[in-house]
């Protein structure tokens, strides 16, 4: 695997990449797998519990994008679960109820966050298509999930890079 810090004459990169071909391919049908689970024109109507991470369901839209799909872009750590998927179901550290949470961004109840998580999404989607980068800039969202969602579904147009530090590492 490659990290930031690691500099390979372009003969040793194109041996590893030719070497991780099928590895690649793996991880392209992976995206389309979930792609076919969860279409952009049916985000709208994705049930909560089909969405948030937090009650064991490994099945869920945010589940893929953070565990299953992890080789196509980490985003696992660096933040709390509302604050990157917008909604979760789980605890706090003062609080061991377990329950729907989320910043107040979003809303004051569980129906009107996730209302807000949905538009958010579906908004991000249709700019990502059209490469409205104000509009993607703007987006409710936390900047390391818009960034998964864009390179999930657009792969051929957006980076799965999504930290700062190694985006400008790489340019």
């Amino acid at each position: 695997r490659w990290s930031p810090g690691c500099s390979w004459p372009h003969q040793d990169f194109e041996k590893w990449r030719n070497d991780n071909k099928s590895d690649f391919s793996k991880m392209d049908e992976l995206r389309k797998a979930f792609l076919r689970k969860f279409p952009p024109e049916s985000l709208q109507n994705l049930p909560i519990e089909r969405y948030v991470v937090g009650q064991g369901n490994k099945d869920t839209f945010c589940y893929w994008l953070e565990t299953r799909l992890k080789d196509l872009g980490n985003i696992k750590g660096g933040t709390t679960a509302g604050n990157k998927f917008g909604i979760y179901f789980g605890v706090t550290k003062n609080d061991k109820n377990k329950e729907y949470r989320f910043p107040s961004k979003y809303g004051s109840s569980k129906d009107e966050a996730y209302e807000q998580v949905k538009s958010a999404l579906t908004e991000l989607l249709a700019a990502g298509g059209n490469k409205n980068y104000a509009t993607i800039q703007e987006n409710l969202l936390s900047p390391m999930f818009k960034g998964k969602i864009l390179a999930t579904y657009f792969p051929n147009d957006y980076l799965n890079v999504f930290s700062r530090e190694h985006v400008k590492y790489f340019l």
